[in-house]
């Protein structure tokens, strides 16, 4: 099923894309701009809510050289990156998304 999002994403070549360049998915995970809170603070609880509420699937890339980027699916964020990944990579994932199904212009967030 999460597999239907990244196709959405970066087209039906992806997979292609993924073993031509010797990139392998990280998995999924959930992300979010909106922090928890330790267990021993007051407003945890409204934090873990708040997290939970405001959460996107992502998916985490990794190079054969282990450089990592961490893409959410609906959004098109780039919400980590390694600092040595290849300029080159980006700008293809940049291109996919683009041309996808989506058409989603990824951002550096």
């Amino acid at each position: 099923m999460m597999e239907d999002h990244v196709m959405d994403l970066f087209g039906e070549h992806f997979e292609e894309w993924m073993d031509n360049n010797g990139v392998i998915s990280g998995g999924f995970c959930s992300w979010s701009e909106t922090p928890s809170l330790p267990e021993d603070h007051p407003e945890h609880a409204n934090s873990l809510e708040a997290n939970f509420e405001s959460a996107e699937v992502a998916i985490e890339l990794i190079t054969s050289d282990g450089e990592r980027v961490t893409i959410t699916l609906s959004s098109g964020i780039v919400v980590e990156k390694s600092d040595n990944f290849p300029v080159k990579l980006m700008d293809e994932l940049k291109e996919m998304a683009l041309k996808g199904p989506s058409k989603v212009h990824l951002s550096e967030g």
